[in-house]
């Protein structure tokens, strides 16, 4: 029987550039005896070759390696796709440079070390999820600004009312006449963003449909987490979100929360998905009470691993009952 000892994992997340961020483009899983050597690797992009140009130590890339696995198995090597899981066996002693699987000869020695593998897996996410739970999470940026405020007294709100604002660009008279004002950093009694972790500023000059005004959609701020204060007299106002996916070809891999005033509004969004394709304009209607002289809009990345997926073009704080057009979405001007 095959009884493994000594056994040494390893858990890789090989990355792309995506949007000039980091993003996993397949997890690589291993486990060895000293004997033999298991090897899962899963795919987690879809299989664009532009995301797996990923040098090997011993020469080659990672997508020549992927097709051959793929032949190897019978697999038409164009049928690959995000979540395709390939895996190997080496018998190290006879075989040291792994140049021939030998799942097929061995495959009850290949399924011991995968349950080994799971089993390690699991263990360290456990280990994992004791040790956050045992940091102190970090507030939230308008949790601070609230402590601030309370030891400062009363805000004097000093942002203009309507406001929209251009994310990630410059002052701008959209297609109904309105002014958008450019992005810029938070200041005490006014308006503006407060990076919690990390946050950029993303520029594009593609087309924009679903929209008379593509100015506001060729810019954004994107990031792990970030707010939007608005420092406005107490009343009740309308929120209007504007979104457009300028640079992910798919949907389903960039996913974030999105709180207003502390309650969620959108959850678990994609902006490719929600708008249908690539380059499409989106806006989300909200209305929130505000009681304190702030308005915060708290935008939440969700991939995993945390990577920068929480995004948006403009944002409109109206008050209830504006009358006037916001920034129209339809089809665009030819």
């Amino acid at each position: 029987d095959f009884q493994p000892r000594n056994m040494v994992f390893s858990h890789t997340e090989h990355n792309t550039r995506l949007r000039n961020v980091d993003q996993p483009s397949f997890e690589h899983l291993s486990v060895h005896t000293g004997d033999y050597k298991f090897i899962r690797a899963k795919i987690l992009l879809p299989f664009d070759e532009r995301f797996f140009e990923i040098k090997m130590e011993g020469g080659g890339n990672w997508v020549t390696r992927f097709k051959a696995l793929a032949k190897r198995i019978g697999m038409d090597p164009s049928k690959i796709r995000q979540g395709t899981i390939f895996r190997e066996l080496y018998d190290l002693r006879n075989d040291p440079k792994e140049q021939r699987n030998i799942i097929d000869e061995k495959w009850e020695i290949a399924v011991e070390l995968e349950k080994k593998l799971d089993l390690w897996v699991e263990e360290t996410r456990k280990l994992g999820n004791e040790l956050a739970s045992a940091i102190p999470k970090a507030e939230k940026p308008e949790k601070i600004l609230t402590r601030q405020r309370l030891a400062r007294g009363q805000i004097i709100p000093k942002c203009p009312i309507p406001i929209r604002i251009n994310v990630g660009g410059d002052d701008y008279i959209d297609s109904a006449g309105c002014k958008w004002l450019a992005d810029r950093p938070y200041s005490y009694g006014k308006w503006g963003y407060v990076t919690r972790t990390y946050s950029d500023v993303l520029i594009v000059r593609s087309k924009i449909w679903n929209t008379d005004d593509p100015t506001i959609y060729q810019s954004q701020r994107f990031g792990q987490s970030f707010s939007y204060i608005f420092n406005v007299p107490n009343g009740e106002y309308k929120v209007i979100l504007h979104f457009a996916e300028t640079i992910m070809d798919f949907g389903g891999i960039e996913f974030f929360n999105v709180y207003i005033q502390d309650k969620p509004v959108l959850m678990s969004f994609n902006i490719f998905n929600e708008a249908g394709g690539k380059c499409r304009a989106i806006k989300k209607t909200f209305t929130c009470k505000v009681n304190d002289n702030q308005l915060s809009i708290y935008f939440e990345s969700l991939t995993e691993p945390q990577q920068e997926a929480a995004k948006v073009a403009g944002i409109e704080v109206l008050p209830m009952g504006q009358n006037k057009k916001s920034a129209s979405t339809g089809s665009p001007k030819l």
